[in-house]
């Protein structure tokens, strides 16, 4: 795969493998069939309330909030008849899709989002999504404002709050100049707010209906950089940290292809200083070095 400098390319543009790290934790799949999808009694469900039912669901094309069912007058007995018979799954409370296969990682990210949490995902999470490291654990790093709370497991993954302030968006919007709008790829209509999250390399993405918001490649290594071996320091999540083979490993996928010189703008960005720009240069240097002749 050849370098580019414009290294935001979006889910499944490139090829998710493992860089060479074992798998520390089981990974857990989600859970895409009901626990009593073969229980209770077979009922009919009225063919209006199934007909709004699939309609709502293929029109998302993703998981759906009970609200937007309850809006449309769908009866709670209706859905649940048919998740019992397996049409429809419910892989966390409030929240519906219709039974098909998913990635996993991607259908947890875009249930979190439908449930109605507000977040970015980042670290580990966001390297495993765009390839850079490989699945290492059924942890979703996400970065949330400190007064909100998530859900503790969302399709077979578990959700990590991270409150480090250094990570946190800007409560307003920059003004970019014309050079910054070109580099964060501005077009007409697009907000402040999104301009500025771009420049801050985090970027929108529609997920199975769902738009959620993701670290790009060139910010997600600059966290792992800045933030690694820092212990989240949450209730039950005492001890979890990332480690240095981790963060590394991704750099090194990174440059493997993407310019540099992308992640070193964007650690200047963000004013992580030499922790991270000294590591980069480093990783830079010994990629362009040739190894020695043996």
């Amino acid at each position: 795969m050849s370098k580019t400098s414009s290294e935001y390319r979006g889910h499944g543009s490139q090829q998710r493998k493992a860089v060479g790290l074992g798998q520390i934790r089981p990974i857990v799949r989600p859970n895409t069939t009901p626990t009593d999808a073969s229980t209770g009694p077979k009922r009919p469900v009225a063919r209006h309330h199934r007909e709004t039912i699939l309609n709502i669901l293929a029109k998302r094309q993703g998981p759906v909030k009970w609200t937007e069912f309850r809006q449309a007058r769908v009866e709670s007995t209706a859905m649940r008849d048919m998740v019992r018979e397996g049409t429809v799954i419910h892989p966390t409370p409030g929240v519906f899709a219709l039974q098909r296969e998913y990635e996993p990682l991607p259908f947890a990210l875009s249930v979190l989002r439908a449930h109605g949490t507000e977040y970015f995902l980042s670290l580990t999470s966001a390297a495993r999504y765009h390839g850079l490291i490989p699945e290492i654990d059924s942890f979703l790093w996400v970065v949330m404002p400190d007064n909100r709370n998530t859900l503790h497991e969302v399709a077979g993954f578990f959700p990590v709050p991270v409150r480090w302030r250094q990570m946190h968006l800007p409560s307003e919007p920059f003004t970019l100049s014309d050079g910054q709008r070109l580099s964060v790829g501005w077009t007409p209509g697009m907000s402040r707010e999104e301009s500025t999250e771009r420049f801050l390399g985090v970027y929108r993405e529609w997920i199975y209906g769902a738009e959620v918001k993701i670290t790009s490649p060139a910010r997600t290594i600059c966290d792992l950089l800045m933030f690694r071996n820092r212990p989240i320091g949450r209730v039950g999540l005492e001890g979890l940290f990332i480690e240095d083979s981790i963060a590394f490993s991704a750099v090194a996928e990174y440059a493997r292809n993407f310019e540099m010189a992308s992640a070193l703008t964007m650690a200047e960005r963000l004013g992580y200083g030499d922790r991270v720009t000294s590591s980069l240069r480093i990783a830079s240097h010994m990629l362009e070095t040739p190894a020695p002749r043996l």
